[in-house]
């Protein structure tokens, strides 16, 4: 938990005024704060990432594909490559682009 003084340093650097750490901000603002200046040709670029619930892992447990996802992901992809037609055509600088049969398959889609 971030404390009055580490709030109060917070709204310095984003130029608010002390008074907004009474009933405004009762509960923390952040728990962690991080931030950069560049300096440039009389110019001050800043950047600041503001991260709550920093105690959190922030790691999310996705459940793990079986053989019945493989088979479903394998016979969409049959399918949109069957609708799609995608050849790779090279362009007038000697890059290799996806042309597709159909509208939208850029996008991965099978219909409009």
């Amino acid at each position: 938990m971030i404390g009055k003084l580490a709030i109060a340093y917070v709204l310095a650097v984003l130029g608010l005024p002390a008074a907004m750490t009474g009933s405004a901000f009762a509960q923390p603002v952040t728990d962690r704060a991080v931030g950069s200046c560049v300096f440039s040709g009389g110019l001050r670029h800043c950047v600041r990432q503001y991260r709550y619930d920093a105690g959190a892992t922030g790691i999310k447990t996705v459940r793990e594909s079986g053989p019945e996802d493989v088979a479903e992901n394998r016979e969409r992809e049959r399918k949109w490559v069957e609708h799609c037609k995608p050849i790779v055509r090279q362009d007038a600088y000697g890059v290799g682009r996806y042309a597709y049969a159909a509208r939208g398959c850029e996008y991965g889609r099978i219909g409009d």
